[in-house]
């Protein structure tokens, strides 16, 4: 996903290097073809695996990012000041508390304020890139902005409301709550250093 906001340089400014954020980090799935067969099958009546649900269990063992995975991100969080980090139980997700500093050293952000219709707001000003060691394991980093917001769209039924946006620095989602957010477009393609920029979805009020 490529771009990031773009204001008015007067109403811009670095962010505070020792405010502090809320991130989570979301990893890429395993094998991901068999995922898809997966989920087709066992919505297919017929197919030899309509209805065989996995357990939480072997979803992880097949298609979550392996142990070694995660523990290279923790690694790579910890070495760049974050603290607080959590792994999801999945292992989809890793969500940690950082400092302005920390988030600029780690992902390249560059995070600025700037305020918009009037609003003080916070976003990366640069592309987000982890090192190559870590690109086939992020998938995204959440939390990098607070402008676009995930909204609740009217079902029929009873399902998990979608909660603040995972950027607020004043919202602490912890990873288990995370999944809310997942698909969210606040959230921002994480890539080699010579990889992609951030796609940005565009201004809400709210």
């Amino acid at each position: 996903m490529k771009g990031y906001p773009a204001v008015d340089a007067t109403q811009s400014m670095p962010m505070e290097k020792d405010r502090w954020l809320h991130i989570v980090v979301d990893l890429n799935q395993r094998n991901t073809a068999q995922l898809q067969k997966y989920l087709k099958d066992v919505i297919s009546p017929g197919s030899p695996g309509y209805q065989k649900f996995l357990t939480p269990e072997q979803f992880k063992a097949k298609f979550s990012p392996t142990d070694a995975q995660v523990c290279a991100v923790v690694a790579y969080l910890e070495k760049s000041g974050f603290t607080r980090i959590q792994v999801a139980p999945n292992n989809m997700l890793v969500g940690a508390d950082g400092t302005a500093m920390s988030v600029d050293a780690a992902f390249n952000a560059n995070m600025h304020t700037f305020n918009i219709r009037g609003k003080q707001h916070f976003s990366n000003a640069s592309d987000v890139t982890v090192p190559r060691s870590l690109g086939g394991i992020v998938q995204s980093v959440l939390g990098l902005q607070d402008v676009v917001a995930p909204h609740v769209l009217p079902t029929i039924g009873t399902y998990n409301s979608v909660g603040p946006q995972a950027g607020d620095a004043n919202t602490n989602h912890e990873p288990a709550a995370s999944p809310a957010i997942h698909s969210a477009s606040s959230s921002a393609a994480a890539s080699n250093p010579e990889g992609d920029a951030i796609d940005w979805y565009g201004l809400e009020d709210h």
